[in-house]
């Protein structure tokens, strides 16, 4: 019988080997206008598969799914994007992102919300920005302790359930506001 592809290698110990002593491509694919230079990977007779390569006749690698939706898509100008076929950044994700460890930065770069509004977090030495156009709402089911110093003691506590705010030092105040150490003030 004739093979259903131009190339068929099937059984069970099915190998392909291409070598090649020059520093040369070993194996190129290319596509027609319209179309792109794709590799299928299929499991259990077709039950599951993955694209990888051109899908369409653009100018981006990817990784699809069976029905050829990009997963991961790479431009040919460095651009990365997950769950986006066009992204315009170096690591463009569409979705929730989720991390089991830390996530570092460069000093000078940091954590911008929206390419319109001047909303960040950033570091500059060992200083922490954290910049808002607007309000800082800052909410907790318990208390803020702002700590500083080399001591890194309680300058500023707030009793979230009592709505008490202790200075200078006071983890527990007992009014409104408790001061430890003297208070000055100017003005009426």
């Amino acid at each position: 019988s004739s093979p259903a592809t131009t190339l068929d290698i099937t059984g069970s110990s099915a190998k392909v080997l291409i070598t090649n002593e020059a520093n040369t491509e070993k194996l190129e694919l290319k596509g027609n206008t319209g179309f792109g230079s794709k590799i299928k990977f299929t499991r259990n007779l077709g039950s599951y598969s993955f694209f990888t390569g051109m899908m369409t006749n653009t100018s981006r690698f990817s990784i699809a799914d069976n029905s050829s939706n990009e997963l991961i898509s790479v431009k040919h100008s460095g651009e990365v994007g997950i769950g986006t076929d066009s992204p315009t950044s170096k690591l463009q994700v569409e979705g929730d992102i989720s991390a089991s460890g830390d996530l570092f930065f460069k000093e000078g770069s940091g954590v911008v919300f929206s390419e319109t509004d001047n909303t960040f977090i950033s570091m500059s030495g060992n200083d922490l920005f954290v910049v808002s156009d607007d309000d800082m709402i800052f909410r907790t089911d318990d208390d803020f302790i702002f700590r500083g110093g080399t001591s890194k003691n309680i300058s500023l506590f707030i009793d979230g359930d009592n709505q008490r705010v202790g200075i200078g030092g006071v983890s527990s105040p007992g009014e409104a506001l408790e001061v430890k150490g003297n208070i000055s003030s100017s003005g009426t």
